[in-house]
């Protein structure tokens, strides 16, 4: 985390620049057209369920569903349920189609991604079935955007290549448009700002060849914020001001009121702090129009970040630097009012990441103003709140982990639920069954009031009859019951199937270990020794002293082979501290009897992580390989060892200053470079090499501790 105390603009402007993509990715779905009337749709609403018109009230539903995924996300998800039901009682694959597209939609704009992937992949299935190329490319638009949710860039280029691939084939540039907009947000979020700008100059082309003038609105924005991070200044003043502009025109407000903030944040980074107020205060009015407190809270607390700047650079006299008028006492005033005022909005809105950032500024406001009792206030609301993300994340991953396992059982929990439901209408039956047959006999007991003695009997028959009745009820439950525990069963003993299975596996792969390292080392000393034996008996008394150290060198690889599968097996070991130790013990060994000089650079404090025995194992071997490499073929007189590690991702650093690889080399797979890769690629984790003749070699070994 950034120190705030020492760098405020630069973080806080950099934070709502970090955001931007996701931002532009939330709102691509929806911001190149204009949705319909929100009254026709309030109309439908009122009138849908009163319609005889089976199809016709299933159009309705969509609609609904539809508009409302940019508004009610709640009762776009009731209306897309009702479509799909009605779709599936009328057997209309067009309607499931569109009732599945909306869940997938609907599950992104809520953050469950998971789920959104499941109802994305039932969609593409049934999207192939009948032919509709164009919900294809949607969903693979759709698809990419949840993979950059999950930061899983390349595998989100990919798909959305792919839905540009069928847009350009269909000629839809509403679709490239947005597809080529979200290609452009995943360069911005890798800071590969020249694609993202050649991306997202495509996709303002095709705005304008389908004249979705909104679309333009949020892609020059875009294009803006590109530039100025590329630090192309007036690149991106020129195309704020033209959104700005568009936005005025068509009196589009959002798009106005996040122009006009973004343009600020580039003026403060640029410390033209009144020309960032003049727009920030549009963009609160504009935010204001709209009702949107969300966006009402960053404008103005960035407004309080620019009379906080201008408070502290008062007395000095820089000519670059352009700071709001009024006194220091005024200023500071001002920065305290806005900024607890943005704060109050994002305690009430539960906007965490801002309420940190506007929370330290405040709290550093109140320290300038002497109200040290406030300042250590609202440092103490940062630090908790920050705490409280970091907890969140942790109950995600969590959460992650469980829905993997659930999916594992549901197809059993499928066949649990068909039988509660078949319980539950058997009851239900047989209830009104004999709430039937108790009418018939009060009837029965009312009309031949005057023969009581004829309608004893048959009320009699009646009772006998509903006892047979509540006797087979019973049975029947009963019988589900069993059914259902045996089931239980069933799932108790698959599931210690699956764990045999695991143990079995790492019995196989150690009893593979054994064979292929030590078997082979054993094997070699063995012939090794019989030829020494047949030389002596041959009267050749002076042992061969190269078979004697053949013997040796095979040993010693064979006991480090043993130590290194017993280590690698130890489920103590299953941690980053014993990683990182055993690493140091091998270079140390490894190097101890060459002329190359070694530097290991470790943190000081290793965190206590326990660490995936597959990942540990197959890190060590992919650095093994790397510090064979480096000493084998780069001739070099230096080699440096470095790991970091941040909250879950790592990345570990073998570095030479020998003769370098050919590009040609670096790019293939000479080397053992393909044994590294696999093991990385098995861990999850990435290998990337860096390297030019006569500069050296450095082999980057990085992934996330858990997947």
């Amino acid at each position: 985390m950034k120190n705030h105390y020492s760098k405020p603009l630069s973080v806080t402007a950099s934070f709502w620049h970090s955001l931007l993509p996701l931002l532009l990715i939330l709102l691509s779905g929806s911001m190149f057209a204009q949705p319909p009337e929100a009254k026709r749709v309030d109309s439908l609403i009122q009138i849908s369920d009163t319609l005889s018109d089976l199809h016709k009230r299933m159009e309705n539903y969509h609609k609904i569903a539809s508009f409302n995924l940019n508004f009610n996300t709640a009762i776009a998800y009731d209306y897309s349920i009702r479509t799909r039901s009605l779709s599936l009682k009328l057997k209309n694959r067009e309607f499931e189609l569109l009732a599945l597209k909306n869940l997938t939609s609907y599950y992104i704009r809520t953050a469950s991604y998971d789920s959104s992937l499941l109802f994305n992949g039932e969609a593409m299935q049934l999207a192939q079935e009948i032919g509709d190329k164009a919900m294809q490319a949607n969903l693979l638009r759709d698809l990419g955007r949840v993979l950059f949710l999950q930061g899983k860039h390349p595998e989100s280029l990919e798909a959305s290549f792919k839905a540009a691939a069928i847009f350009e084939e269909l000629d839809d540039a509403s679709g490239l448009a947005t597809t080529y907009n979200s290609i452009g947000n995943i360069y911005m979020t890798q800071k590969n700002h020249l694609k993202a700008i050649d991306y997202m100059t495509l996709s303002l082309e095709n705005c304008r060849k389908s004249d979705d003038q909104i679309g333009m609105v949020m892609v020059m924005g875009g294009l803006a914020a590109n530039f100025a991070q590329a630090d192309i200044s007036e690149k991106a003043i020129d195309y704020y001001s033209q959104a700005i502009a568009l936005a005025r025109e068509i009196d589009y407000k959002m798009g106005l009121a996040l122009s006009l903030n973004n343009l600020a944040l580039f003026y403060m980074e640029l410390k033209d702090f009144d020309k960032a107020l003049e727009n920030l205060s549009e963009s609160y009015e504009a935010y204001q129009s709209i009702k949107a407190r969300d966006g009402m809270a960053i404008s103005m607390g960035n407004m309080g970040m620019a009379y906080h700047q201008s408070f502290k650079l008062h007395d000095q006299h820089d000519a670059q630097v352009r700071l709001i008028k009024g006194s220091k006492e005024t200023l500071l005033k001002e920065a305290i009012e806005k900024l607890s005022e943005s704060v109050e909005i994002y305690q009430q809105l539960g906007g965490k990441d801002a309420l940190i950032y506007f929370a330290n500024e405040l709290s550093e406001a109140y320290a300038s103003a002497g109200n040290y009792q406030q300042a250590l206030h609202f440092y103490k609301l940062r630090t908790t709140t920050n705490d409280s993300i970091m907890s969140t994340q942790s109950q995600e991953r969590i959460e992650q982990l469980t829905t993997e396992r659930e999916v594992e059982l549901k197809n059993k929990q499928i066949e649990l639920d068909k039988l509660a439901v078949q319980k539950k209408r058997n009851e239900r039956g047989y209830f009104i069954a004999g709430m039937g047959l108790l009418a018939i006999a009060i009837l029965f007991m009312y009309r031949n009031f005057a023969n009581q003695k004829t309608a004893n009997k048959q009320l009699s028959d009646l009772n006998t009859r509903i006892a047979a009745a509540n006797t087979l009820l019973e049975q029947r439950n009963t019988d589900l019951t069993n059914t259902l525990d045996e089931l239980k069963n069933t799932q108790a003993l698959l599931i210690e199937t699956e764990k045999q299975k695991e143990k079995a596996l790492i019995r196989e792969r150690i009893s593979q270990d054994i064979h292929d390292d030590i078997s082979s080392g054993l094997a070699k000393i063995s012939w090794l020794a019989e030829m020494l034996k047949a030389k002596s008996k041959q009267g050749n008394l002076n042992p061969d002293q190269r078979i004697v150290d053949k013997i040796l060198t095979f040993s010693r690889e064979s006991v480090s082979r043993l130590g290194e599968i017993i280590w690698s097996t130890n489920p103590e070991k299953d941690n980053l501290e014993s990683l990182l130790a055993y690493i140091r013990r091998y270079i140390s060994g490894y190097l101890e009897d060459t002329q190359v000089n070694y530097q290991v650079n470790f943190p000081d404090e290793i965190p206590s992580k326990s660490v995936n025995p597959e990942l540990r194992r197959n890190l060590f071997l992919a650095f093994k390989e790397a510090l064979h490499n480096a000493i084998k073929y780069s001739k070099a007189e230096n080699i440096e060892v470095s790991f970091q590690t941040d909250w879950n991702s790592y990345s570990l650093i073998i570095a030479d200053n020998g003769i370098g690889i050919e590009e040609d080399v670096v790019h293939g797979g000479g080397f053992g470079f393909n044994n590294i890769r696999k093991r990385m690629e098995a861990i999850g984790g990435n290998f990337a090499l860096e390297s030019s003749p006569k500069k050296g070699v450095r082999v980057i070994l990085e992934g996330n501790l858990y997947s």
